[in-house]
C-alpha cells in the first residue's frame, strides 16, 4: 500500500513539471506580500489537515458580479477580522500536481478573484495557516449557461460564527 502512495505521488509530481513554472508565475504575477512556495509533498500534508478540520462546517455561498465592486460579504467578514500578519495558503486545482503557497492573508483575499479568473476553469483555494476558515472562489465564464461571467464563492468559517 506504501508503494502505491508513493508511485501516485511520483506520478503527480512528474505531471506537475510541465506546469510547474506556469503556475508559480500565476501567484508571482499578483505579488502578493511574503509568496512562499510549498513542495508537493508538504502540500499533501497541509491538504489532509484541511480536509479534517472542515468536515462538519456547513459552506455558505455567494454569486458576485465580474464588475468593479467584486465585493463579497463572506470575504469581507473575514478580511475585517484579519490582523496583518496572519497567513494562509492559496493555490489552485494545479495544487494535485504542483504544490501550493503561503502567503499573507489580506494580501491573498484581495487578490483571490484574479486568480480564480486568470486560473480560468481552476478553483481559486484559500485557508487560514490556523484552519479557521476555507474559501473557494471559482470563475464562470461568458459561455457559462446559469452564471454566466459570475463569480462563486463558498466559504466554511469556524471562528468567527
Amino acid at each position: 500500500m506504501i508503494q502505491d502512495e508513493r508511485l501516485d505521488f511520483l506520478i503527480r509530481k512528474n505531471r506537475g513539471k510541465s506546469k510547474l513554472d506556469e503556475y508559480k508565475q500565476l501567484c508571482k504575477n499578483f505579488n502578493l506580500k511574503s509568496l512562499e512556495f510549498i513542495e508537493l509533498e508538504e502540500s499533501d500534508q497541509v491538504r489532509k489537515k484541511i480536509r479534517s478540520a472542515f468536515p462538519s462546517v456547513e459552506h455558505e455561498s455567494e454569486m458576485i458580479n465580474n464588475d468593479l465592486s467584486r465585493s463579497s460579504n463572506l470575504l469581507n467578514e473575514v478580511l475585517s477580522l484579519t490582523k496583518d500578519d496572519d497567513q494562509c495558503y492559496i493555490f489552485t486545482d494545479d495544487v494535485y500536481t504542483c504544490g501550493m503557497f503561503k502567503t499573507y492573508t489580506k494580501s491573498a483575499l484581495n487578490i483571490c478573484f484574479g486568480v480564480a479568473f486568470l486560473a480560468y476553469e481552476n478553483t481559486c483555494f484559500i485557508v487560514d495557516r490556523q484552519f479557521n476558515f476555507s474559501f473557494t472562489v471559482n470563475y464562470y465564464g461568458e459561455d457559462h449557461m446559469d452564471f454566466k461571467d459570475k463569480f462563486e464563492v463558498q466559504g466554511k468559517i469556524i471562528r468567527f460564527k
